[in-house]
């Protein structure tokens, strides 16, 4: 039984998400909280597999690219919860981007689904 012990915040974030040697998947990141999020990307990896999620923050006149290294918790045919591997300085000011109201919000100009846009921002996919 999964148990949630943060408040998670809904978002609709593009992200993209790594497993192991395999190439970048592009994915939805549908909530997040201190703990973990939920992803869903057309292919899932299993459960206890090490993941890392990639997503751009700012706005126009700055942005960063940050990186959430994570363990798959759960698994389904729309996605996967993940648990954060690390929580830190690095990490914290990312998630409370995320969250409702914040002034520095997810890039939504990058479509997940646009794999040039990706590139642009994020880099090569493989």
């Amino acid at each position: 039984m999964e148990q949630r012990w943060c408040e998670r915040w809904k978002t609709d974030a593009p992200v993209l998400v790594k497993s192991g040697a395999g190439g970048w998947l592009s994915g939805q990141m549908r909530d997040i909280s201190v703990g973990g999020m939920y992803v869903e990307t057309r292919r899932n990896s299993l459960p206890y597999t090490d993941v890392v999620v990639r997503i751009v923050l700012g706005d126009e006149g700055k942005h960063w690219i940050q990186e959430f290294p994570c363990s798959v918790i759960h698994n389904s045919h729309q996605g996967m919860g993940l648990m954060l591997s690390v929580v830190d300085r690095s990490t914290l000011p990312a998630i409370k981007a995320l969250m409702p109201h914040s002034a520095v919000a997810p890039r939504h100009a990058v479509a997940a689904t646009d794999a040039k846009a990706q590139t642009r921002w994020f880099g090569s996919e493989s």
